[in-house]
């Protein structure tokens, strides 16, 4: 949002000397570099290292240039410059061109997901690590993650399978709906530290991969539907998790229905249900919109196939 000098077309060059004290940073904690062998490095993170964003100080942007970072095969890790806008380039210049007249959609931000793959190895590492890790993604001096996926259940990063209500077929009141120890221990806690860390709100949302499978048909190929005499318990299933989590003080910006609805309906196999664009606009419509605003829930964003960006229109149209 800083103001610089130049109209409407402008041009950045790269400069070779001006660094910021993340310099003296890198310095001082230095790469853990291992080669896998693929012509570059990685740098390991440990209770004493992990890559940092370190933010450039009012006096290193002064409105007339901008903060560039740059990694590289060598071992650079986030390695903090500035670049200077200017109006005329100079042979051998890296150019890079800003036109205020165009514009694009609007980033509300970036993220990642709590699996159980990667909570449960951030709780293999030792206290220290585990915090540098998730400093460096949602701290201060981190990468300045904003968002959190959780999957609802169990999910293809899972070391088993499960659903919250899959010993007792029939259940239709989910009188035995419970969540399990990846949310207690696992998803959770790792969260709510992130949002401790981060000095902007974490919005949280969320995606099932299935329902339990007494509520679904499952055909002899794997593939899976829910059936919809389980349309309302279904939804109350979803309902039931939401406000769950709430109690462990975990409130959830927005969801989508359904993680990968078309995987699901060509193959099964792990934690996957399917849904035609005509399933899941009448389930959510007739069903899971009324179970929310019941709950008092209707505030929280909807979004349908935030995986699957390539048949958004498609499933839009219909």
């Amino acid at each position: 949002n800083r103001q610089h000098t130049c109209s409407k077309v402008c041009y950045l060059s790269l400069t070779k000397n001006v660094l910021s004290a993340r310099t003296a940073f890198a310095q001082a904690q230095q790469c853990v570099r291992k080669d896998y062998g693929h012509g570059s490095v990685v740098c390991v993170c440990n209770a004493t290292y992990c890559d940092f964003a370190a933010e450039l100080s009012d006096d290193q942007l002064t409105g007339k240039n901008l903060a560039h970072y740059v990694s590289s095969k060598s071992g650079h890790r986030l390695l903090s410059m500035t670049m200077e806008f200017s109006s005329s380039t100079l042979d051998g210049d890296t150019v890079f061109t800003v036109n205020q007249d165009v514009k694009y959609q609007t980033m509300l931000g970036f993220g990642g997901a709590t699996t159980d793959a990667a909570t449960i190895n951030l709780a293999s590492l030792s206290n220290d690590a585990h915090e540098l890790v998730l400093r460096s993604y949602f701290g201060t001096d981190g990468i300045g993650y904003t968002f959190i996926r959780v999957p609802l259940g169990g999910c293809d990063f899972s070391t088993h399978y499960y659903a919250y209500d899959d010993d007792h077929p029939g259940d239709s009141t989910l009188q035995y709906f419970n969540l399990t120890e990846e949310d207690y221990v696992y998803k959770i806690p790792n969260i709510k530290r992130a949002q401790e860390l981060s000095p902007n709100p974490i919005r949280v949302f969320t995606a099932p991969w299935s329902a339990p499978d007494w509520m679904k048909e499952i055909e002899s190929s794997g593939a899976s539907h829910l059936l919809p005499e389980y349309y309302e318990t279904y939804a109350n299933y979803y309902v039931k998790f939401l406000q769950l989590y709430a109690e462990q003080g975990v409130d959830f910006w927005g969801l989508t229905p359904q993680n990968e609805p078309s995987h699901g309906t060509t193959n099964g196999g792990f934690n996957s249900m399917g849904w035609t664009s005509e399933q899941l606009r009448d389930w959510t419509a007739g069903y899971f919109v009324p179970a929310l605003k019941a709950a008092g829930l209707d505030d929280i964003v909807l979004m349908i196939l935030d995986d699957q960006r390539t048949q958004v229109k498609e499933w839009a149209q219909d």
